[in-house]
Formats: C-alpha cells, sequence, structure tokens
C-alpha cells in the first residue's frame, strides 16, 4: 500500500451510537462507539483506484460532514485548528462544531480531569523521594527527601486552589501548562497513578 497524501477528516458519526460491548460475556450490555465528539479522520487507500474524493462519498454517511486535507497538515490541523486545549481535556468536551472547530466544555469534568493530571504529576515528582523514604537507609539522603517532599506538597496544593477557582477552560488550560507533566521516574509504579475515566 502507498503511503496516503491525503487523509479525510469527518464529523464522528460513531459519537454515542450505542453499539454492543464486547467486553460483556452475555453479549447483553451496550457502550457508546466514542465517547468524544471531535472528528474522525481516515487514511484511504487509494491503491484501490479510487481517488480520496471517491473513497470519502463511499465510506462516510450521508449528511456527515468532511473535509479533505494533505497528510502533511494533518498534524497542524489537530493541534492548531482543533487546539492544544481540546486535546489535552479531551474527557470534558461535550459538543464539537466542525464547521468552526470550537469546542464546548463541561467546567465540572474538565476541573475533574485537571486534578486528575495534578495527582499524577505529583506522584511522578513524589515517587523518587518516596522511594528513599521507603527504604529508609542509615545514611542516605531521606531528610532531603522530606523536606523535597514538603515542598512538592505546597507546589500541588497551590495548583490544587488554582484549578478549584478556575472559572473557564483557558484558565484549566493554562494552569495544566504552568505545571507542565513530568516524566515517568523508574521509582514509580503504575498503581500509584490514577487512571480512572472521569464521568
Amino acid at each position: 500500500m502507498s503511503t496516503p497524501t491525503q487523509i479525510i477528516v469527518a464529523e464522528n458519526w460513531e459519537y454515542k451510537k450505542l453499539v454492543p460491548d464486547v467486553d460483556d460475556p452475555t453479549g447483553v450490555a451496550m457502550t457508546f462507539a466514542s465517547n468524544c465528539p471531535l472528528p474522525i479522520w481516515m487514511r484511504p487507500n487509494t491503491d484501490c483506484g479510487l481517488s480520496t474524493a471517491q473513497i470519502a462519498e463511499k465510506d462516510i454517511p450521508d449528511g456527515v460532514k468532511y473535509e479533505i486535507i494533505d497528510a502533511d497538515k494533518f498534524e497542524e490541523y489537530w493541534s492548531v485548528g482543533i487546539g492544544s486545549t481540546a486535546i489535552l481535556l479531551t474527557g470534558a468536551i461535550t459538543h464539537y462544531d466542525f464547521d468552526t472547530k470550537v469546542s464546548t466544555y463541561d467546567m465540572t469534568k474538565a476541573k475533574k480531569l485537571a486534578h486528575r493530571k495534578r495527582r499524577n504529576r505529583r506522584y511522578s515528582e513524589f515517587a523518587p523521594h518516596d522511594d528513599v523514604v521507603a527504604k529508609a537507609i542509615p545514611g542516605t539522603a531521606t531528610d532531603a527527601a522530606e523536606a523535597s517532599r514538603v515542598g512538592i506538597r505546597s507546589t500541588y496544593t497551590t495548583m490544587q486552589s488554582e484549578i478549584d477557582d478556575a472559572s473557564t477552560i483557558d484558565e484549566i488550560y493554562a494552569i495544566l501548562q504552568k505545571y507542565p507533566s513530568r516524566l515517568i521516574p523508574k521509582e514509580a509504579l503504575e498503581s500509584g497513578y490514577d487512571n480512572t475515566r472521569v464521568e
């Protein structure tokens, strides 16, 4: 298959569409096909003899808006057109306007997502110091680790207050940029991170 030079970006026709839950052994339960209203995209295989436009006409359901963009413009379309706020707080989006590329957010969910990110960022910073303190090996830097933990706790208490006081989605985004995510340290345990879905 040749590398596509164009990508089809379309309204998410799967958003909130109920489909059978593949994880349900009874075969009765239903789930949403997509929990996010952001657009979906397809990389068409033009080796089939059809043009990208013909593939879009064939595969995109009637009434669904779409556009065809150059493949090398996809990253810009996503990060600038849809926007970094939408990418960072996807779980809080309640509506997406395909024409204007404007997202509508649920502020309660956005704050919950921000707090989950805050807890995970705090844990990434705590983990190396927690490891030192937990081992409590004589002659190690346990005092320095404890002092670092106090500073980290103070930083993330401030972040917590800022999130609680935020009144717009832009403020929440700015807070998350002010306290950027950290690389996962080798001392961190997967169980230390909060991966629960925000409802």
